[in-house]
């Protein structure tokens, strides 16, 4: 998901002039951490807390959570009786500098670490839209959908000019650090058959773009392409 986060976040705070870096809670991130919080109560001693992570590791129990996606379905909702639809936006270049930056650390950070680094660029689902397609959409809002009610969106067209922008700045970065990038936007077909939202895959869609990375990995069949510093990687045939 490289990059589509970047857009959400910064739609979400209503496309500010100026956008900084904030640290994200390791909670926020990881459901199993060191760093508590911890008590004095049963389940929140640190003890506790190893012995779950052992239990996972060796019996590796599957629990369902049967509301785990609801959430989905109201934020679609939410998008679908919107107020407002914004079909403008102000100038991304403050989130695209700060995108280009941390892509930027991650990547060297990676390269730091690893033989071979390959980044595989943020696909998004982009055609003419027919209702069914935007129903399933809920995406673009100028709010958090998962914490609050969200009367503003931004249309998909919006979204779709961000999401390439994003997506052509990765590919710059990764050229400037002489990485491997990988668009997998030519294998997926743009149907709900590919995505159930507009950046989520569903199975067939993952199948593809599992297929797609384990090619480009083992270079076959892909053809490369030099590309500045860089090398791209384009899906094709043999």
């Amino acid at each position: 998901m490289v990059g589509g986060n970047d857009v959400s976040d910064w739609l979400a705070k209503g496309a500010p002039p100026s956008v900084q870096r904030h640290a994200v809670p390791t909670r926020d991130i990881f459901s199993c951490h060191p760093e508590g919080p911890f008590s004095w109560k049963p389940r929140q001693l640190a003890v506790v807390q190893l012995l779950k992570g052992l239990r996972q590791r060796w019996l590796r129990p599957v629990k369902r959570h049967e509301a785990s996606g609801r959430w989905v379905g109201r934020a679609r909702t939410m998008r679908a009786r919107a107020q407002e639809v914004r079909t403008a936006v102000a100038d991304p270049s403050p989130m695209l500098r700060l995108f280009e930056e941390e892509f930027s650390e991650l990547i060297r950070r990676a390269k730091r670490h690893a033989a071979r680094v390959l980044v595989v660029r943020q696909p998004w689902f982009e055609r003419d839209y027919t209702a069914e397609d935007l129903a399933h959409v809920w995406h673009g809002a100028a709010g958090n959908p998962q914490r609050e009610e969200v009367r503003a969106y931004y249309s998909v067209d919006v979204l779709c000019r961000l999401m390439a922008l994003v997506s052509e700045r990765a590919a710059e970065v990764a050229d400037a650090l002489g990485v491997e990038h990988l668009d997998v936007m030519p294998i997926l077909e743009p149907s709900l058959e590919t995505f159930y939202d507009f950046v989520h895959f569903t199975p067939a869609g993952a199948a593809l773009v599992a297929e797609a990375v384990a090619s480009a990995i083992l270079a076959t069949p892909i053809a490369l392409e030099r590309t500045g510093s860089g090398v791209s990687l384009s899906v094709g045939a043999e």
